[in-house]
């Protein structure tokens, strides 16, 4: 679907959690608010509203999603049956999402800043299911998940006072010796091609 200069990805049933993010946003900067109550009495501008938001979730949805929908009227109700579908929490759930947490690892093809993403998406989705996790926990995965090339990051973290170990703050040390091992690894490749 179009809207206005962007085009939102259609959902096929995958990625839920993005499309359902997508499709917030859209429907933010059209200024609708799903959850707001049907008023009583005149509902005109309600009506006019929800009906927008209807059309800009179904535009992006395909039509075998839409199927799972059509009996709904309104857009919060077309949401709620999309998350009880997609957004399931059930106890097989959470133990799989812990799973996918605690055996991640950093790929070799990923910068610092995916990866602290991809873990960050990951503490998320513990804490959508449910689940209690602290910010020491998010930064130990994220450094224990490192290539051992950030070993002495791992080492100087260690000695840092405890109320600087923040999420930023690792981060913008991780930044750092990213850039300081691309310069190192430029270095190398230039010498290497000069001899």
């Amino acid at each position: 679907m179009e809207f206005g200069k962007t085009n939102l990805e259609k959902f096929d049933g995958t990625n839920f959690k993005q499309w359902k993010f997508q499709i917030k946003c859209a429907l933010r900067a059209k200024g609708l608010d799903i959850n707001t109550p049907k008023p009583d009495g005149k509902a005109i501008q309600w009506n006019k509203d929800d009906g927008m938001a209807m059309f800009v979730i179904t535009s992006a949805m395909d039509l075998n999603q839409i199927a799972l929908i059509e009996n709904y009227d309104t857009a919060l109700e077309v949401m709620t049956k999309l998350e009880s579908i997609y957004e399931q929490k059930s106890e097989m759930t959470k133990m799989m999402i812990h799973e996918r947490f605690y055996q991640y690892r950093m790929s070799p093809t990923d910068s610092i800043a995916q990866h602290i993403a991809k873990v960050e998406s990951l503490a998320k989705q513990l804490k959508e299911s449910g689940e209690t996790i602290s910010e020491t926990a998010i930064i130990t995965k994220i450094l224990s998940s490192l290539p051992s090339k950030y070993r002495s990051v791992r080492q100087a973290w260690m000695s840092l006072d405890p109320k600087n170990q923040t999420v930023i703050n690792l981060t913008a040390r991780l930044l750092d010796e990213e850039a300081s091992l691309s310069i190192e690894d430029d270095n190398e490749i230039a010498l290497l091609v000069a001899k």
